[in-house]
């Protein structure tokens, strides 16, 4: 019984108060040959400021060649400054995983921006078509992963780099809050069900 209050007692705490790392960046690869790049408004972990020139880093994504992202209808961007000027992708590979960097192609277009710990750190949407060998690197690649702001290096981005929250495909990996709760549900589930049949057996 104790075990049971203990398990719900930490099921309420996670839903109001959870510790995790949101989603900031939601990648779609629902079309061949594009990725469609969305902000969400989770909130960001880290708190650093930087030049839109070495932009950001998503881990472990895949080989992707380098090229400028879509046109002026793109929208995606710091939530601080608004929208990238001219962005341009590259495939970092760091020890053998390559990385997506995304950043001011052109240094005479870096403003410096930053991200705020507890504030949506990403705001809009862009398309990127892609090669048919970096869209199929994309789409074998992880499903999620982490984060970095303002260290564009290949060998020091997740030393010098701040993480600032992960990034995800889209319709793969359930809200945190969310994986969460139905993760301790299920242990909550788990621990009623042994103990009701434990009583069974006793009687």
């Amino acid at each position: 019984m104790r075990c049971l209050s203990i398990l719900t007692f930490l099921f309420s705490i996670a839903l109001i108060n959870p510790a995790h790392a949101g989603v900031l960046i939601g990648l779609d690869l629902s079309v061949t040959n594009q990725l469609t790049l969305t902000a969400t408004t989770e909130t960001a972990i880290g708190t650093v400021t930087g030049p839109t020139s070495n932009g950001i880093v998503l881990e472990a994504t895949g080989s992707v060649a380098s090229q400028l992202l879509g046109g002026a209808s793109d929208t995606f961007g710091f939530k601080s400054t608004g929208a990238f000027v001219q962005v341009e992708t590259s495939g970092l590979l760091d020890s053998g995983v390559y990385s997506l960097n995304l950043y001011e192609s052109s240094f005479s277009d870096s403003v410096s921006t930053s991200i705020t710990s507890g504030q949506q750190a990403f705001v809009g949407t862009t398309t990127i078509t892609l090669d048919a060998t970096s869209y199929n690197n994309l789409l074998n690649g992880p499903s999620s992963g982490k984060i970095y702001a303002f260290e564009d290096n290949a060998t020091t981005f997740a030393t010098n780099g701040t993480y600032i929250g992960d990034w995800a495909k889209a319709s793969t990996v359930p809200e945190p809050s969310s994986a969460i709760a139905m993760g301790l549900l299920g242990i909550v589930g788990f621990a009623g069900s042994r103990r009701r049949r434990r009583q069974g057996s006793v009687a």
